[in-house]
């Protein structure tokens, strides 16, 4: 088995089997930290909390969202799948079943719509407690290991209020088969709940999607409009009349010095 518990379990970190030599145990989850499939950490904690406000605002395969302010949850499957052994035989046990778990988020309808954007999507998750004590797994990768989060795929549900029901909102993670081995790889270290960073979900989709709703080229194109209506309106305030943005790119913009303050800078009067 890979990966250790590092609280308490002996100078090194590594758990015995007497009974209080690892005392820790996983708390109430306060927080989560959603990451991509591929996105593999530093196992030592030092290294990982001086880099985790990085993680927030990156834009590369490390890029980290987390999710504060998990109230609670609700754990499906997990069981011991023990199937009969022919029709006389007994249950053998064989594996455990995957399971899901719905982390109730105590936040309306605005993390909603962000959250909602890992709909259906394959990530990583990394569990917070309430002792501030981050679980992931290890994965190894060209005979190093490294730290991770629980594969799971995400979809987040919200539940309105009827008057008479709290309102809802929860985010499933829908863990794979290979939970089982994962929690048998299990890693932990403390970060500390006020290390834990505030970070907007954002773009969280393809890294070409955009606030906009769209790829680079819609991108491309909304500012290239934006463009044209300032030109446009320029055009109309400064020479009375209703020209376009093209009576600016056909001879009326120039390098020629002025303060910027009076008119937009490389933009020339009509002579």
């Amino acid at each position: 088995m890979l990966g250790s518990i590092k609280s308490n379990c002996g100078a090194m970190g590594t758990p015995y089997t007497g009974i209080g030599s690892c005392p820790k145990k996983e708390g109430k989850v306060s927080a989560l930290l959603i990451t991509g499939k591929n996105a593999l950490y530093p196992m030592e904690s030092e290294d990982f909390v001086s880099g985790l406000s990085g993680y927030v605002t990156t834009a590369d395969a490390l890029k980290m969202y987390p999710i504060k302010g998990v109230v609670g949850m609700t754990i499906n499957g997990g069981e011991i799948n023990a199937p009969d052994l022919g029709t006389y035989g007994g249950p053998v046990p064989t594996n455990l079943t995957a399971k899901n778990i719905a982390y109730q988020v105590d936040a309306g309808d605005c993390l909603y719509k962000e959250i909602s954007k890992f709909n259906k999507r394959k990530m990583r998750v990394l569990r917070v407690d309430d002792e501030g004590f981050v679980y992931g797994t290890v994965v190894v990768r060209d005979g190093k290991n490294y730290f991770a989060g629980f594969e799971a795929t995400l979809y987040a549900v919200r539940t309105p209020t009827d008057g008479s029901t709290a309102y809802n909102l929860s985010l499933y993670a829908y863990y794979t088969p290979s939970n089982e081995s994962e929690e048998k790889n299990m890693h932990a270290f403390e970060v500390g709940l006020p290390n834990v960073p505030d970070g907007l979900i954002g773009a969280a989709g393809r890294c070409d999607r955009d606030r906009f709703g769209g790829d680079r080229l819609r991108r491309r194109g909304y500012y290239r409009r934006v463009r044209r209506q300032v030109e446009s309106q320029y055009v109309y305030q400064r020479f009375g009349h209703g020209g376009d943005h093209r009576d600016v790119r056909l001879g009326y913009r120039t390098a020629v010095d002025r303060p910027c303050g009076q008119i937009p800078c490389g933009i020339r009067q009509r002579p």
